[in-house]
């Protein structure tokens, strides 16, 4: 079993469940800091802040998130810009989307993330080999930034939900090969709407970690970043979010097979009803 260079202490002892962006309950002005709040409040194990437009925080607010990170032991991840694309056929867009990157990595580092992921991109007509070289190169330049810059945060470039997207789970395990320090994201949802419903019952789940696992070792499964939702998909792939309850994805055995497996980090609940899903998830765990 192969086992990864760069690996770190696992920041969390635990599978923590974490809502996507402010709860919904969140109360006027609202904000990163005042979600964060209220999401430990009403049980959720932290957030994932999404910078779904731009990086947009000021330094003394990411202070005060890392404050209540480092105080409450409260799991932490980070979205990237929906607006990234590394296989851009303008270069001046490409420039563009490695500096959302950066300073999400940054950013998110400065408020106290583990970790954050991203879109990375899409295929553009282009064949898959040739971005798949593309995005390897690009995101070695990233990591060599990030290392030297002794941000703590880890990349973890997102599987993605439709095929016309980079991002499938081997690419993204290619990835984690080749560049030590980088790991995926994996989406559960989005794997099972771009194989069309496969990826849904105990044995493909147990599957999926095991191959997470053969790149990344067994003490890659202390330290994931996932996101889960329910989900609809057409014969082209991701469609929209469900409600989790509102979708056939297999979520029960999922979790039995995270505790099966001792699977630690990050669940991220990116259910359009945000807090309820999350709870939900964390609900569901105690008891599978």
């Amino acid at each position: 079993m192969q086992r990864p260079r760069h690996r770190r202490e696992p920041p969390y002892d635990k599978l923590n469940f974490v809502v996507s962006g402010c709860p919904e309950s969140t109360p006027s002005p609202g904000g990163t800091l005042v979600g964060l709040q209220h999401a430990l409040k009403i049980g959720c194990d932290g957030m994932e802040i999404e910078w779904v437009h731009q990086v947009a925080i000021k330094n003394d607010t990411a202070d005060k998130v890392m404050e209540i990170r480092r105080s409450s032991g409260c799991a932490l991840t980070a979205h990237g810009p929906y607006y990234i694309n590394l296989n851009s056929r303008d270069e001046s867009k490409t420039r563009k989307s490695i500096d959302r990157i950066l300073k999400t990595a940054r950013t998110g580092a400065r408020c106290g993330c583990t970790s954050f992921t991203f879109h990375a991109a899409f295929l553009m007509g282009d064949e898959r080999a040739t971005v798949h070289r593309r995005v390897l190169e690009i995101l070695r330049y990233i990591q060599r930034t990030i290392e030297s810059e002794n941000l703590d945060i880890r990349m973890r470039p997102e599987l993605t939900g439709k095929d016309s997207s980079w991002g499938s789970l081997e690419e993204l395990l290619d990835v984690s090969r080749e560049i030590p320090g980088i790991e995926p994201c994996i989406d559960w949802a989005h794997l099972y709407a771009r194989t069309l419903g496969r990826y849904n019952t105990r044995d493909e789940f147990r599957a999926v970690l095991r191959d997470y696992a053969s790149v990344l070792g067994d003490d890659g499964l202390k330290d994931i970043h996932m996101h889960l939702t329910g989900i609809a998909f057409t014969p082209k792939g991701e469609k929209h979010h469900l409600a989790i309850r509102e979708s056939r994805v297999n979520y029960k055995d999922l979790l039995r097979t995270f505790r099966e497996f001792d699977v630690r980090g990050v669940v991220v609940a990116e259910s359009p009803v945000l807090e309820l899903d999350t709870l939900l998830l964390k609900r569901s765990y105690r008891h599978v």
